[in-house]
C-alpha cells in the first residue's frame, strides 16, 4: 500500500515535466529546469538551441520534494536449474514364471495329555511330642521329620517334533505327585466293561399273592411232600424173620427185651450188602427209635448243664462259634453216619475228614469241643460220648442265638475210623443244583422239607469267597455273574472278593442278622440275596422247594417247628449203637484198647 501512494505522485510529476518538455523545447531548455539540457541530447537535440543558451523561466520555479525511495533489496538470483537427463527408456524384462508352492502338509495333532488325576491330600503327620530326656545310657528316640516323602516324577510325554513347522511350545513337565498313602487290606474293584450286554433274566412267573399273616394268625399248611426216594412195599424183598423185632419193623433200645446188637453197621446180609430196615424204615428212623432223651440221666446227669456252660463262655469270645459247631454236626452226619468221624486227627491208618474239600481250611470249632470233652471227663469218666456232645453242643449253638430248644436224643457212640473219600462225595457241595441236593439229602432218609428247614441254619455264619466266586465271575461257565443275583448284593461280594483276591475272605450268609437264629435267611432268598448257589436254588422260578421258602419267610414259627423235627432226623442218622465203636477219651484221637 505505502508503495501505490509513492507511484501516484511520481507519474503526475512526469506529466507535468512532459508537458513542459513539449512546449519549451524550441527555447533550449525545460520549464522545470532552466538552461538545463541533457547532455546526451547535445546541444543540437533543440532546433535553434545554441549549446548552452540560458532560457528565461516561463515559470516560477517548483521545488518538488521527492522522498527518498527506499532502496528495494536485491531479489538473489535463484539458481538454475539443471536439466535433467532423459531416461532412456528400459525394455520390459521378462520376469520368470514362480514355480507354485507345495502344499503344507497338515501338522498332525498332539494328542492331549491325559490329565493327571488329583491326588487325595495327604494327612497331615502328627507331630510326635518331644521325648523326655533319658538317662545318658538309653540312646534318644530320634524325631521322626514330618515331611511326607515325594513319590516318583510323573514321565513326560514324548511330542513328536514337527520338522520346518511352528515350533509346538513344550509341554512342562509333571510336578512331581506325592505317594498316595496305600489302603491297607481292602481289595480293588473289578471294573465294570461298559456296554457289556446284560443277560437277560428269566421271568420269574406270578405266584398267588400271599396275604398279609398277622400275629398269632394260623398259618395255612404247607402240602406234605413226598419223601424220596419210596419203595412199594411189593418191591421190597423178604428176608428171613429176625427175632426180637418190634411191631412195625423197629429194633428194641439197648437193654430192652435183651436183643443183643451185632458188631459192625446194621444187620448182616448174605453176600456182605448192607440189610435195608425192614418195613421200609429209614435210616434216620431207625435212629430215633433207638435213640433217647435223657441217656445220661443216671450216669452223667450234669453233662448236658457242662456241655452249654463251657460252649456259652466260648460264644461270647467268639460269636461265630455257634455256627461253626452247627456246622460240624451236619458234616459229622452226612459222612458213615453221626458218629463224631470228623473229629478224627489223621492218622498212619486212615486220613481224616478234616482234610476234605468240604472242611478244608472252612470247619472250625474242635477245641471247644475237646475243652467240653475234657470238662465232661473230670465229671463222670469215660461215660459222655463225642458224637452226643456235638449233638448237644448243636442244639445249645441254635438256643444261644436265639433259636428254639429241643430234646436231644442221646445213647451214640464215637467211630473207629473217619473217610475223606466219602466226605467229598456225600456232603453237598456250595454250588449244588436243587435236583442234586434233593438227591444227597435223599440218601440220607431226609425229605425235602428237612432239606428246606436245614438249610436255614444258614441264617447265622459266614462264607468264604472261595464257595461262591464262580457265581460272581463264571456262573456255570458263561464268564458272567449269575442273573439271579441281586445287583445290589453282586456289587457288594465283588467288592469283598475280586477275581484274584483271598479266598478265605468271608461274608455274613443272612446279611441283615448274621448273627441271630431267625428266619430272615429265607427273606433274603425271597429278595434274591442268597449268597451260596445252593441256598438261592430253593427259591427258583417252579422249584417245588419255593412254597416252604415263602412260608418259613412269613412265619418263623413254623420254621423253627420244621426245624427242630429235621435236627432230630438227622442227628438219628446211621449212629453207632450197643458195643458198636468206643466212647473216646479225647474226641480227636481212638482209644489204644478197646
Amino acid at each position: 500500500m505505502a508503495m501505490d501512494r509513492l507511484l501516484v505522485p511520481l507519474h503526475i510529476l512526469f506529466l507535468v515535466l512532459a508537458w513542459a518538455v513539449d512546449g519549451e523545447a524550441e527555447q533550449g531548455g525545460f520549464a522545470g529546469f532552466p538552461g538545463f539540457i541533457p547532455p546526451q541530447l547535445g546541444a543540437g537535440f533543440f532546433p535553434g538551441a545554441g549549446g548552452a543558451q540560458e532560457f528565461p523561466p516561463l515559470i516560477p520555479e517548483i521545488t518538488i520534494p521527492i522522498p527518498k525511495i527506499p532502496e528495494i533489496p536485491s531479489i538473489p538470483q535463484i539458481p538454475r536449474i539443471p536439466e535433467i537427463p532423459i531416461v532412456p527408456k528400459v525394455p520390459p524384462k521378462e520376469v520368470p514364471v514362480v514355480p507354485e508352492v507345495p502344499k503344507v502338509p497338515e501338522v498332525p495333532v498332539i494328542p492331549e495329555v491325559p490329565k493327571v488325576p488329583e491326588v487325595p491330600k495327604v494327612p497331615a503327620v502328627p507331630i510326635i511330642p518331644k521325648v523326655p530326656e533319658v538317662p545318658p545310657e538309653i540312646p534318644t528316640v530320634p524325631e521322626i521329620p514330618p515331611k511326607v516323602p515325594e513319590g516318583p516324577k510323573v514321565p513326560e510325554v514324548p511330542v513328536p517334533k514337527v520338522p520346518e513347522y511352528p515350533v509346538v511350545p513344550e509341554i512342562p513337565s509333571k510336578q512331581p505327585v506325592p505317594e498316595v498313602p496305600k489302603v491297607p487290606e481292602y481289595p480293588v474293584v473289578p471294573e465294570i466293561p461298559p456296554k457289556q450286554p446284560v443277560p437277560e433274566v428269566p421271568k420269574v412267573p406270578e405266584y398267588p399273592v400271599v396275604p398279609e399273616i398277622l400275629p398269632k394268625q394260623p398259618v395255612p399248611e404247607v402240602p406234605k411232600v413226598p419223601e424220596y426216594p419210596v419203595v412199594p412195599k411189593e418191591q421190597v424183598p423178604k428176608f428171613p424173620a429176625i427175632p426180637g423185632l418190634l411191631p412195625g419193623g423197629m429194633i428194641p433200645r439197648p437193654g430192652v427185651g435183651g436183643f443183643p446188637f451185632p458188631a459192625g453197621r446194621g444187620f448182616p446180609f448174605p453176600g456182605g450188602r448192607p440189610f435195608p430196615f425192614p418195613g421200609g424204615a429209614t435210616s434216620a428212623e431207625m435212629g430215633i427209635a433207638v435213640l433217647r432223651p435223657g441217656f445220661y440221666k443216671e450216669k452223667c446227669p450234669a453233662a448236658e448243664s457242662i456241655v452249654k456252660e463251657v460252649l456259652q463262655q466260648a460264644v461270647e469270645k467268639d460269636s461265630r462259634t455257634a455256627a461253626n459247631i452247627l456246622r460240624l454236626q451236619f458234616h459229622d452226619c452226612f459222612v458213615l453216619g453221626c458218629d463224631a468221624s470228623i473229629l478224627l486227627d489223621d492218622t498212619h491208618t486212615f486220613k481224616g475228614e478234616k482234610t476234605a474239600n468240604p472242611n478244608r481250611n472252612s470247619a472250625r470249632g474242635f477245641e471247644v469241643i475237646d475243652e467240653i470233652k475234657a470238662a465232661l471227663e473230670k465229671e463222670c469218666e469215660g461215660v459222655v460220648s463225642c458224637a452226643d456232645v456235638l449233638a448237644i453242643a448243636a442244639r445249645d449253638s441254635v438256643v444261644l442265638t436265639g433259636g428254639p430248644s429241643w430234646e436231644v436224643h442221646l445213647g451214640r457212640r464215637d467211630s473207629l475210623t473217619a473217610s475223606r473219600s466219602l466226605a467229598n462225595r456225600d456232603i453237598p457241595p456250595p454250588n449244588s443244583t436243587l435236583p442234586q441236593l434233593i438227591a444227597a439229602f435223599a440218601k440220607k432218609g431226609l425229605s425235602i422239607v428237612d432239606l428246606v428247614a436245614l438249610t436255614g441254619s444258614h441264617t447265622i455264619g459266614v462264607s468264604r469267597c472261595a464257595s461262591f466266586r464262580q457265581r460272581l465271575y463264571n456262573f456255570a461257565g458263561t464268564r458272567r455273574p449269575d442273573p439271579s443275583i441281586d445287583p445290589a448284593l453282586l456289587r457288594s461280594l465283588e467288592h469283598i472278593c475280586p477275581p484274584k483276591g483271598n479266598a478265605q475272605e468271608t461274608t455274613p450268609l443272612d446279611i441283615v442278622t448274621p448273627t441271630k437264629f431267625d428266619n430272615h435267611f429265607f427273606v433274603d432268598l425271597e429278595l434274591h440275596k442268597g449268597v451260596l448257589t445252593s441256598d438261592q436254588v430253593l427259591f427258583a422260578p417252579y422249584a417245588p422247594t419255593s412254597a416252604l421258602v415263602t412260608a418259613f419267610a412269613y412265619d418263623q414259627a413254623k420254621f423253627f417247628q420244621e426245624f427242630v423235627a429235621s435236627m432230630v432226623r438227622m442227628a438219628a442218622i446211621k449212629p453207632l449203637l450197643g458195643s458198636e465203636g468206643q466212647i473216646r477219651k479225647e474226641c480227636r484221637f481212638v482209644n489204644h484198647k478197646y
